[in-house]
């Protein structure tokens, strides 16, 4: 089989659009019984630290990722050290949800998000930041961080509302 196209050489086993392999007049010699399914060109190419990058994602941070790159060996293919810019370079280019994206899927999100999906105070939100009863994760450039909401938002409402009545209780005591 001398001579591919580039067309061949996009002719790869695995994922793909549904087509599958090239029509007889297309690539002469093509084994009928090979089924194959078309991917992109891109998608081929797609370097390790690509797929790398994309697994890290769903844990760390940019920065993070950044620094375990270099750490494991992994170069650009100048073969230069990878930098903040070159991880969000890769995860623009193979179109990776990048690590703000999948926090918000996971459900964190600024103070001011949580605190209107919890319906409470900022006073409370900070409270809760301050006490670190929020979890916090980072992501971009290592400054910027999203906050999870408590895992037992349930006992921290109740025990709110009870030091809210406890409060009101008490003023109207020493009011009467």
């Amino acid at each position: 089989m001398g001579h591919h196209t580039t067309a061949d050489r996009r002719c790869h086993l695995g994922q793909g659009r549904g087509h599958h392999g090239p029509s007889a007049s297309s690539w002469r010699g093509y084994a009928h019984s090979h089924r194959t399914r078309w991917l992109p060109a891109w998608m081929i190419r797609k370097t390790p630290a690509a797929i790398v990058v994309d697994e890290l994602l769903d844990t760390r941070s940019e920065v993070e990722i950044t620094a375990i790159l270099n750490e494991r060996g992994h170069r650009t293919y100048r073969q230069m050290l990878y930098t903040l810019d070159r991880v969000v370079w890769l995860c623009t280019t193979y179109k990776l949800k990048n690590r703000r994206q999948r926090l918000l899927e996971q459900g964190f999100g600024t103070t001011t998000q949580l605190r209107r999906r919890l319906q409470v105070s900022q006073s409370t939100m900070k409270r809760w930041r301050k006490d670190g009863l929020l979890s916090r994760k980072y992501h971009g450039n290592g400054s910027r961080c999203l906050y999870g909401p408590p895992e037992n938002i349930d006992l921290l409402k109740a025990n709110l509302r009870r030091s809210m009545n406890a409060g009101n209780t008490s003023t109207t005591e020493t009011h009467q």
